[in-house]
C-alpha cells in the first residue's frame, strides 16, 4: 500500500477507535472508572497513543497529520509519564461521561476535518486518469 492509501485507513482507524472508546465511556462509565483508576492501564493507553502518533511523522506535508501527531503525542506522553497526574486532572475537571462525549465528538470531528482538509481521501473515489494533451500545430 502506498502512503496515500494508508492515510485514510489510519484516520479511519483513529477516528473510529476514538468514537468507540467514547461510547464505551458513556455506556460503561463505572467499569471504565475502575479500570483507569490505576496507573498501569493509563500508562498502556499512553504508550498506544504515542505509537499512533508515529505515522504522523511520515506525513508532515499535511496539516491534519501535524495537528493529529501533536495531540496524540501530548496526550500519550502525559498518560505514559505522569499517569497519577492524568488521573487526578481528569477526575477534577469533569465526570467520566463528559470524557466519553469529548472522545465521541473528537472521533467524528477528526474524520470530518480529514475529509475537509484532505479531499482526496478515502471517500473521494479513484483518481481521475490523466488526460492526453492534444498536439497543437
Amino acid at each position: 500500500m502506498t502512503s496515500s492509501e494508508l492515510q485514510p485507513l489510519y484516520v479511519g482507524v483513529c477516528s473510529a477507535g476514538l468514537a468507540i472508546v467514547g461510547l464505551w465511556h458513556l455506556v460503561a462509565g463505572s467499569a471504565t472508572e475502575r479500570i483507569f483508576h490505576e496507573p498501569g492501564p493509563v500508562r498502556l493507553v499512553g504508550a498506544a497513543l504515542l505509537a499512533l502518533a508515529l505515522p504522523c511523522l511520515l506525513w508532515l506535508d499535511r496539516i491534519y497529520f501535524d495537528v493529529m501527531g501533536v495531540v496524540l503525542a501530548a496526550s500519550g506522553a502525559m498518560r505514559l509519564l505522569t499517569p497519577g497526574l492524568n488521573i487526578r486532572v481528569q477526575k477534577g475537571l469533569y465526570p467520566r461521561w463528559v470524557h466519553g462525549w469529548i472522545m465521541l465528538t473528537g472521533g467524528v470531528v477528526s474524520w470530518l476535518l480529514y475529509r475537509w482538509l484532505v479531499p482526496d481521501g478515502l471517500l473521494a473515489g479513484p483518481a481521475p486518469a490523466p488526460r492526453a494533451i492534444a498536439a497543437t500545430r
